[in-house]
């Protein structure tokens, strides 16, 4: 009579141990499960849910906003939570609005410049430039008909 009633928590407990998880590989939406799609741009896909700035991720998983506006769900990561083959753990990416650091998520390895918010880099450029004008205006510049204009 006991095993009658352990049977369907076995199966149940077994189902969720099958469950694809948010990182996990994928050929098609159907491999992720009914709430998640298969993002087929990351090596040997990626289960993921988009739209999680509104709805949310599950407790495997961080929201990411990236700089379009779209925001995914990737499989968190850290000292003793591992990212599959030809992934890594990022556990230094500055947050889209700049307010902080997202928690560890696996990402590929290599990631496209333009999805991490460049809220130094834009700091950095505007630095560059000022350096360049600067230099520029310190030097003579001569112009076309031949007459030099002395520098700063």
């Amino acid at each position: 009579m006991t095993a009658n009633y352990l049977m369907p928590l076995f199966l149940a407990a077994s189902a969720l141990a099958c469950s694809p998880g948010i990182g996990d590989s994928c050929g098609t939406n159907s491999d992720c499960g009914s709430d998640r799609t298969c993002d087929l741009s990351q090596p040997n896909g990626y289960c993921t849910r988009g739209n999680c700035a509104r709805i949310g991720c599950p407790g495997d998983a961080v929201c990411i906003q990236y700089r379009n506006q779209i925001s995914y769900c990737m499989q968190r990561c850290g000292p003793f939570d591992f990212c599959r083959s030809g992934y890594v753990c990022i556990d230094d990416m500055p947050e889209f609005e700049g307010t902080g650091i997202y928690p560890g998520h696996c990402n590929q390895v290599s990631v496209p410049p333009d999805a991490i918010a460049p809220t130094d880099v834009t700091t950095d450029v505007a630095a560059d430039v000022a350096a360049d004008v600067a230099a520029d205006v310190a030097t003579d510049v001569t112009i076309d008909n031949g007459d030099t204009l002395p520098g700063g």
